[in-house]
């Protein structure tokens, strides 16, 4: 098994990621010519919120309340699927 050599035209350098070597990769990173995750926001998606991004694209707050709803959702959609016991 043969040694597998950067993608980049005239570099010699040994490829170590996706067929890049490890400064033509980071290269591509930065100019955004690669998918890769996209950058997290710096502030809440939420109009007229403000706050520092915290996850998903909400601060901690908003963030925090949509966990909590979404789990009460689950949990009472839960309860109603529950068979009741009859005696």
């Amino acid at each position: 098994m043969g040694v597998t050599m950067c993608s980049e035209e005239g570099c010699e350098k040994k490829a170590v990621v996706r067929g890049y070597c490890k400064a033509h990769y980071s290269k591509l990173i930065r100019a955004g010519e690669l998918d890769v995750k996209p950058p997290c926001p710096e502030f809440c998606e939420i109009p007229d919120c403000g706050r520092v991004y915290y996850a998903k694209g909400l601060c901690q707050q908003h963030y925090l309340d949509h966990w909590h709803t979404q789990r009460f959702l689950r949990m009472t959609e839960q309860a109603a699927n529950t068979p009741k016991i009859t005696e």
